[in-house]
């Protein structure tokens, strides 16, 4: 009788084992625990500061970046958890799907602050409005995030029933692609933007009393952008290998071309804030700064001379009309 109720016990035991666990290791080496140690750190102390900016500057739309923050947490959990049991499955899926989406808050950041800039400074200076920034490549995000998702979801089910992930990885790739390709084009934009006001020789001339700023969120805007692109290169040629490729099987180029790359791009926000009046990426902020009539548009400098989005028109005429 005990005999045959340890029997059914043991299946169980073993079916149980084969569902979380995996009978080869994935990583194709032993993940390192003093490595996801040490970018737990690096993470927890960026997002905490930057959740502290947060709530101090109350600029609520740049959570992103704590939301970021702590996705990239939840990966290196995962690994970590890895680096003491290579064959669980479920720490693998939590460090792959995890590290895979964290960068889609970096570069909705970026979105954000260039579109901060162009209000700030004028519309003249750009090719597209200052919310289309917003609007187009966080929903073209947004669909990286859901298609690398889908490829994720797809892995872990193959990779649970001892199929081929290959389908779900190649899913995977598209949405970084995707991410990839945004990026390049947004990076053009802003180059485009730096050029425009660099020729433009009334711009250089007339004194700026926020320079200092606008140039500072200026380079945090390129630091992060770089790096999200090498990212960006890297993974691609990572899934493409697939997963017994030579990137995949070597830890370094991970820790190097993700992981520290990431670091920085979190990093860089902890020196480069906005103004504290830049609660809203819509909101505008008269104040008179000289008798000509120069006038202070969040926080940044902008002369009476150029161009404002249509809406910061009709506030300056609403703010001139007062008496």
């Amino acid at each position: 009788m005990s005999a045959t109720t340890a029997a059914p016990s043991a299946t169980a035991t073993s079916n149980m084992k084969s569902s979380n666990e995996l009978d080869f290791n994935i990583y194709g080496y032993d993940p390192s625990l003093v490595a996801g140690i040490i970018f737990l750190i690096c993470f927890g102390l960026a997002t905490l500061i930057q959740a502290g900016r947060v709530y101090r500057s109350r600029i609520w739309w740049l959570v992103v970046l704590v939301l970021g923050g702590v996705t990239e947490i939840l990966g290196w959990v995962g690994r970590t958890w890895s680096a003491r049991n290579v064959y669980s499955l479920d720490a693998f899926l939590l460090q792959q799907c995890c590290l895979v989406l964290a960068p889609c808050f970096f570069s909705a950041t970026v979105y954000f602050l260039l579109g901060l800039i162009i209000r700030s400074v004028g519309r003249r200076y750009s090719l597209l409005p200052s919310r289309a920034y917003l609007w187009i490549f966080c929903l073209a995000d947004l669909v990286a995030i859901v298609v690398q998702a889908v490829g994720g979801a797809m892995s872990a089910i193959a990779l649970s029933d001892d199929k081929s992930s290959t389908p779900g990885s190649r899913i995977m790739l598209g949405g970084i692609v995707l991410q990839l390709a945004c990026m390049i084009v947004f990076s053009g934009l802003a180059v485009v933007v730096w050029m425009r006001m660099r020729k433009d020789r009334s711009y250089r001339a007339t004194p700026h009393p926020q320079a200092g700023k606008l140039t500072s969120l200026g380079w945090g805007i390129a630091i992060a952008t770089l790096t999200i692109i090498i990212r960006g290169g890297y993974r691609s040629a990572e899934l493409a290998e697939g997963w017994g490729g030579y990137l995949l099987q070597h830890e370094a180029y991970f820790c190097v071309l993700d992981s520290a790359l990431m670091v920085i791009c979190q990093g860089v926000f902890c020196f480069v804030w906005p103004n504290r009046e830049s609660r809203d990426p819509g909101a505008v902020k008269i104040a008179e700064t000289s008798p000509t009539s120069s006038r202070t548009v969040l926080g940044v400098w902008t002369s009476k001379s150029q161009d404002l989005d249509r809406s910061d028109e009709d506030t300056l005429k609403k703010a001139a009309a007062l008496p």
